[in-house]
């Protein structure tokens, strides 16, 4: 047993990485004697079995150089890299579906689309258009009465070929502000649109749905990106009118902008502070579709408590370019368990915050407790009321329960219309300016200051109609305590392989020191 022990540490011996390291000890032990370090003598015994291992292992080291002379290979680190690039296989690229240029017969535009909106897809893509001029032209029908009244101008989100954006002029929008993300796209648009309609259209080379990341960098350099891109539009006050400071159109492809949205108007930052917009959106009816409880979440009730929705119509998935698959094999969270409600339709969806909120809640200065009470309390639905009000203001319990509200009431049971009652009377209360409320909320805004504008990211997922709605399904928003449990049994998963890799090498070098003397 114990030759077998000195074989495996023979072995271990003439491992790569203990090469380098005994080939760095050594010229520390080197240096160390150009400079008559006292720790030299100190630990002369232990030097003399570093320098006797590392003969070792550079002889067996050149034995292996010699057995592979005819291969080319000098050492381990030209086998290794030698191995490794024989493990890498080259990519293989994905030809544009056919299925997808037959439907849209897009034999004159081919070269001003990207192969990548071509090709049939199984994850959701960063950007989508619609393709259709009969599907764009029904669009532009539909929602041309609200774009034409007043004089709010009209934005389009990655108008792509510029269907949407001509039925738009057509329908006779004075003008209309692009923005684009893809560079085919900007050049289709310069070359086609630009030159018919050259005073009527503004094109800006950005993602405008990616809007909170321009907030979030702005606020790291103190920059001026989002001036940049809304520059031109004139801030008017929340209650100035009834006209929207801007109205946006475009295709939805995930819920991030909604969340800068909820996130631009808690905080009065972004978008929100040029005014009141109206957004025409087209989305997918996963985003929308009325479900059950199961997505009853703290910022699905924050946006209904915030904005109203309204489903305009239905319109064909396979006009709007990627196609999408689903996937059989990928693993799906149990938000993603959920039927397909009308999988083979895209909705179009007017949102627009509500008119009266301020005067709802009595101020801008309440938006934050109002973020903070909702974010708190629904965490989990299953949280009782009174108990926990109670742990802000000892003995609110009667009062509460004059309003209907008994001991066994969980949050989850009420509507965000009844959620926003409770918090106009818990702001109500005589109690409230002592509580603990405003200190806690102090410090979970003091907590998120450096995180992104995504600060829904360890939350549930947003919904958009009257009470109970299905969310983005996107597995970086849904973050719930298993997963932080997951993430932690990780970390100290990878600790403990750290310390127990640390202690056997300590305790081999020990044996061999041993075994030497």
């Amino acid at each position: 047993m114990l030759f077998s022990l000195v074989r495996r540490i023979s072995y271990i011996c003439q491992s790569y990485s203990l090469h380098h390291y005994f080939s760095n000890k050594i010229k520390l032990i080197h240096k160390q004697n150009m400079c008559g370090s006292a720790f030299v003598f100190e630990n002369l015994l232990f030097n003399k079995i570093i320098i006797g291992i590392h003969k070792r292992m550079c002889i067996k080291t050149h034995q292996f150089g010699i057995r592979n002379a005819d291969r080319n290979i000098h050492d381990i680190s030209d086998l290794k890299r030698e191995s490794s690039a024989k493990m890498k296989r080259p990519k293989k690229e994905i030809p544009p579906s056919k299925e997808v240029i037959d439907y849209f017969n897009l034999n004159e535009n081919l070269k001003s689309i990207p192969n990548k909106l071509l090709k049939v897809r199984r994850i959701s893509p960063e950007h989508l258009y619609v393709m259709q001029p009969n599907v764009a032209e029904d669009i532009v029908s539909i929602i041309k009465d609200d774009l034409l009244h007043g004089d709010g101008p009209v934005l389009e989100a990655n108008p792509g070929l510029g269907l949407i954006t001509e039925a738009l002029l057509r329908q006779g929008i004075p003008r209309v502000r692009l923005y684009e993300a893809s560079p085919p796209f900007v050049r289709h648009l310069n070359q086609t649109l630009k030159e018919k309609y050259n005073d009527r259209i503004t094109l800006m080379h950005c993602d405008l749905f990616s809007m909170w990341k321009m907030v979030f960098q702005d606020k790291l350099d103190n920059g001026t990106r989002m001036d940049t891109v809304l520059e031109g539009i004139a801030k008017r006050s929340w209650t100035d009118g009834i006209e929207a400071a801007m109205k946006i159109v475009g295709v939805l492809p995930s819920l991030g902008f909604i969340k800068h949205l909820l996130n631009s108007i808690t905080f009065q930052t972004g978008i929100m502070i040029y005014g009141r917009p109206e957004l025409y959106l087209i989305m997918n009816p996963a985003l929308y579709v009325v479900t059950g409880y199961l997505q009853y979440r703290a910022s699905s009730v924050l946006f209904q408590i915030l904005f109203t929705s309204d489903l305009l119509t239905k319109l064909p998935r396979k006009a709007i370019l990627p196609w999408i698959i689903d996937s059989s094999t990928k693993k799906l969270s149990k938000f993603k368990k959920i039927p397909t409600h009308d999988g083979d339709f895209m909705y179009l969806v007017k949102i627009a915050p509500r008119r009266d909120i301020f005067e709802s809640l009595g101020s801008t200065n309440n938006l934050q407790p109002l973020w903070y009470f909702v974010r708190h309390h629904m965490t989990s639905r299953r949280k009782r009321i009174i108990p926990e009000l109670e742990r802000w203001i000892p003995n609110c319990g009667p009062r509460l329960i004059m309003r209907g509200i008994n001991i066994f009431t969980e949050f989850g049971d009420l509507t965000p219309h009844e959620i926003l009652l409770i918090f106009q009377d818990f702001l109500s209360w005589p109690e409230y300016p002592m509580c603990t409320f405003p200190a806690s909320m102090e410090t979970a805004l003091l907590k998120m200051e450096p995180a992104s504008d995504d600060f829904d990211k360890d939350m549930e997922d947003t919904s958009f109609d009257t009470h109970v709605n299905v969310d983005d399904l996107d597995d970086t928003y849904i973050r719930d305590d298993d997963d932080d449990h997951n993430v932690k049994s990780k970390a100290m998963s990878y600790r403990s392989q750290e310390f127990w890799s640390g202690l056997t090498f300590a305790g081999v070098m020990g044996f061999v020191a041993g075994f030497v003397v």
